[in-house]
């Protein structure tokens, strides 16, 4: 998404990553961040977490950049996934200036341990399709 495309149309981008975050003594808040860029071309974005629907990003009227995901959808102490739809709604095409992945102030915590959320596997239902 960072390079873009040249033209209007939808795109699909997708990345792994681990985390190995010590959540057991500290609490730590962590956002998907767009970078804000008003000059760049107009785009919509959609932004997945595990499989979860966590964020939609206009480019051109904004204001939300930051989008949280809590401990629990990312495992903070193993493989995670996420997938951004890019929409460019101009005949010359958009790219993203910027996304992260952002942690905020760590928090010294004495909670309980947080689960990741067990969330069904997609799988084809008969007839539907």
């Amino acid at each position: 998404p960072l390079n873009g495309t040249s033209s209007a149309g939808v795109g699909f981008y997708t990345a792994s990553f681990n985390l190995s975050i010590p959540s057991d003594e500290w609490d730590v808040p962590l956002s998907f961040v767009f970078a804000n860029d008003t000059s760049a071309a107009a785009y919509r974005a959609q932004l997945w977490v595990n499989g979860w629907n966590f964020g939609r990003y206009v480019s051109n009227i904004g204001p939300q950049t930051r989008f949280p995901v809590p401990e629990g959808i990312l495992d903070y102490n193993g493989e995670n996934w996420a997938g951004l739809a890019i929409w460019a709604m101009e005949k010359g095409g958009a790219k993203v200036p910027g996304f992260e992945l952002s942690a905020g102030t760590p928090v010294w915590t004495g909670r309980e341990a947080v689960t990741v959320v067990d969330s069904p596997a997609w799988v084809r239902r008969v007839g539907a399709y």
